[in-house]
């Protein structure tokens, strides 16, 4: 038991690290993005459409979905990473062997040596038994800050996916209970379906549900 909450502790934290550097390089590049298209709109405003300003700022929807950190195939480093890191660690292997055949000598001798002398079990006390198990339960790691945020994060996602989805079934069934239109009301929503260009029908029903009224 004590191993699962272990290796759990583990994982969180470093998902946790990843999910809080993703997100602060996320939230930097989304911040510049928008104090510079304040800046465009504060000066151009009173020079440009509406219908044009609204598209400018289509750009920070479009940044949050992209990745911030976007690699793209005309640079060197696209190319070349892999070969380089690979070229890197190439003379490693050679290396490795001539150590382990300089240290054979010395391990086989170390060897000779620990089989000719007696060897003694050391006894473990009851004392020890518990001073070990003790270290070991103050040695689980700590949840980290980015763990904890991960989980924040993780909460609000499913709280906000259940108000979704409760609100979808909201939604049906007024669908379910309300009653198509009739007479002048679809009479007028056909001319301005018309006058707008929109060929495809469209619906309107009526609900005693629901309560509007206008000022």
């Amino acid at each position: 038991m004590e191993q699962v909450i272990n290796n759990l502790v583990i994982n969180l934290n470093s998902i946790g690290r990843g999910f809080c550097d993703y997100a602060g390089n996320m939230f930097v590049q989304s911040s510049v993005l928008i104090i510079l298209l304040l800046i465009i709109d504060f000066l151009l405003r009173k020079r440009i459409r509406a219908i044009f300003r609204y598209c400018i700022w289509m750009l920070v929807f479009v940044k949050l979905i992209l990745p911030p950190t976007l690699s793209l195939p005309t640079g060197i480093g696209y190319w070349s990473g892999d070969f380089i890191s690979t070229n890197r660690f190439a003379s490693k292997p050679i290396s490795d062997m001539s150590t382990a055949e300089s240290v054979k000598p010395i391990m086989s001798e170390e060897l000779e040596i620990s089989a000719k002398s007696p060897q003694v079990k050391p006894v473990q006390s009851i004392y020890e038994v518990s001073a070990s198990a003790t270290t070991a339960i103050s040695n689980l790691p700590a949840l980290t800050w980015q763990g904890i945020v991960f989980l924040i994060w993780i909460v609000g996602v499913l709280v906000f996916s259940a108000l979704l989805i409760q609100r979808l079934f909201f939604v049906r069934s007024l669908l379910l209970q309300s009653e198509p239109a009739k007479g002048r009301l679809l009479d007028t929503l056909n001319q301005c379906r018309q006058q707008v260009g929109i060929r495809r029908c469209v619906e309107l029903k009526l609900s005693s549900t629901l309560q509007s009224r206008l000022f």
